[in-house]
């Protein structure tokens, strides 16, 4: 499906790899998906997921919103096989070691200032001087982001602070890798620093005073993390310099297409209790504007305001009730959490604070990944998702 004849991946439905690796890892784990979904502790939580589900379809009749739905659902499911307590930590390694792969990405496309093609990877090819790429300009230069393997140097940011929080959570964990993790770290904070992401720059800021004053002793540890971030900081301290000026032309352009888009928001013709359909924004948006450019069709950016237009009020609430659950089980347990559940929270907390900010936790395949990978970790560490 496409706008004035041009390709529109928001609107489209596309099949990936992954997406036929997990409804195949379904398949092979039915008997223990059918063993978690009769546990009594389970139950109620899946019926909510399922009612939601449901409402979503018979309120939904565009194919392109039954279809996403459809992922969700059986990312679900997905999620709720996967944390088993044994691999719990080789997950955490996975992610580790993943983002890392991500970061020296990230470190490469910088310095050859060019992302290369390639249709097994997804990856369209993009230079500092074509239009269109995400670029940062700043004394005479026109430096490309890098984008690792995403569709977008912001959520490429956005794993690597999830890979740099877990680095931060092995190093203080008396691992006998200390070494490499502290090496990983600093590849990490290179692709962050590379992804030029004002939000994940603050982000960044946030862990590394969280991990000062969260571990009260490790003041070895800490004085090494602080050593890595403030020289990395340091010696690519004119490329931040060039990101974070308010008075940069790109960055008042950026600005001035968020504020574009709460624009172009009406919500007097919104059905307050439907909305437009799931995905289906940018499709009313165009319908109320033939004129718009193609490039300008994007969902809002923010979770939250997106689910109201396409799902209506009443899905909203629902999707605010799942969302901060995890807070509810913090509260309600704050006195048994250990270290790991605090982590994860955190964690948890800053994919939120996103939300308010980035679509693409619930627009794309990559954020249903990973909001869902950070929403189960919290779980399993307060509900029994295993048999």
């Amino acid at each position: 499906m496409g706008i004035n004849n041009q390709y529109f991946e928001y609107g489209n439905i596309s099949i990936y790899i992954i997406d036929i690796l997990i409804l195949f890892y379904i398949l092979f784990n039915f008997k223990k998906l059918i063993k978690i979904i009769k546990n009594k502790n389970n139950l109620k939580f899946i019926i909510l997921f399922l009612s939601l589900f449901t409402i979503l379809i018979l309120l939904n009749n565009k194919i392109i919103s039954i279809y996403w739905i459809v992922r969700i659902f059986y990312l679900f499911l997905f999620f709720i096989i996967i944390f088993k307590e044994k691999i719990k930590e080789k997950i955490y390694l996975t992610l580790i070691y993943s983002s890392t792969i991500q970061a020296i990405i990230s470190i490469f496309q910088f310095y050859k200032q060019n992302i290369i093609s390639s249709k097994y990877l997804g990856l369209a090819g993009k230079f500092a001087s074509d239009l269109g790429p995400s670029i940062i300009e700043g004394n005479g230069l026109r430096i490309l982001r890098s984008y690792g393997l995403f569709t977008h140097p912001n959520i490429l940011g956005l794993y690597l602070i999830l890979g740099s929080i877990l680095l931060i959570y092995f190093i203080f964990k008396n691992t006998k890798y200390k070494n490499l993790y502290y090496f990983l770290l600093g590849l990490n904070i290179i692709g962050i620093i590379y992804s030029f992401s004002r939000l994940i720059y603050i982000f960044l800021l946030i862990i590394i005073f969280f991990s000062l004053i969260f571990y009260k002793k490790n003041l070895k540890e800490k004085a090494i993390i602080l050593i890595i971030f403030l020289s990395l900081i340091f010696i690519n301290f004119n490329f931040i310099k060039i990101r974070i000026n308010p008075e940069s032309r790109l960055n008042i352009n950026s600005n001035s297409e968020r504020v574009l888009e709460y624009n172009n928001m009406d919500f007097n013709e919104l059905n307050i209790l439907k909305g437009v359909g799931v995905r289906n924004y940018t499709f009313n948006l165009f319908n109320k504007n033939p004129e718009i450019k193609i490039w300008e069709l994007n969902p809002i950016h923010n979770i939250y305001l997106l689910t109201i237009i396409e799902s209506g009020i009443f899905i909203f609430f629902i999707f605010l009730l799942i969302l901060f659950f995890p807070y509810y089980l913090f509260l309600k347990n704050i006195k048994k959490q250990d270290k790991e559940g605090i982590i994860i929270i955190f964690i948890y907390s800053l994919f939120i604070i996103n939300g308010f900010f980035e679509h693409f936790l619930i627009t794309e395949n990559t954020g249903l990944l990973f909001l869902g990978i950070i929403y189960t970790m919290y779980l399993k560490n307060n509900l029994s998702l295993d048999t």
